[in-house]
């Protein structure tokens, strides 16, 4: 097996695609069990409201860096999520992540495990990544 993109040009990919990237973004959560896809839209989600909770501002990616699986990768700053209350309690399944007017899709995921918002205290690190992986041949 062997990458057919090479990975220096995956570096300057993601490196190029971080420049084009707004600087300044929101994380968002959603609380309905959706998979999303390339064609996904904001009005796919249904943002989470449990006691607590407000979309987090994203500043900034890392440097781009080769992984252990030889991608290129670049890692944000790790976002917290509190539950402060029992007013309201949801499910999170996953994130989306908007412009800072939260009208465009910038990315989004589905949790491999949903997380329950569902007493004080209770809460998950939340650290955004992007990756970009070689095509493979056998």
């Amino acid at each position: 097996m062997y990458n057919v993109v090479p990975t220096p040009t995956l570096l300057t990919q993601l490196t190029a695609l971080l420049a084009e990237y707004p600087t300044t973004s929101l994380v968002h959560l959603y609380t309905n069990n959706f998979q999303p896809t390339p064609a996904s839209v904001v009005g796919d989600f249904t943002e989470a409201t449990f006691t607590g909770y407000t979309a987090a501002t994203l500043t900034a990616f890392g440097t781009p860096f080769l992984n252990a699986a030889n991608n290129a990768q670049s890692v944000a700053p790790g976002i917290t999520f509190t539950c402060t209350g029992t007013t309201v309690t949801q499910t999170v399944y996953g994130y989306f992540i908007t412009d800072v007017h939260g009208t465009t899709l910038l990315l989004s995921g589905l949790f491999d495990t949903p997380v329950n918002m569902n007493a004080v205290g209770v809460g998950f690190v939340f650290v955004p990544s992007l990756e970009l992986g070689g095509l493979t041949s056998s």
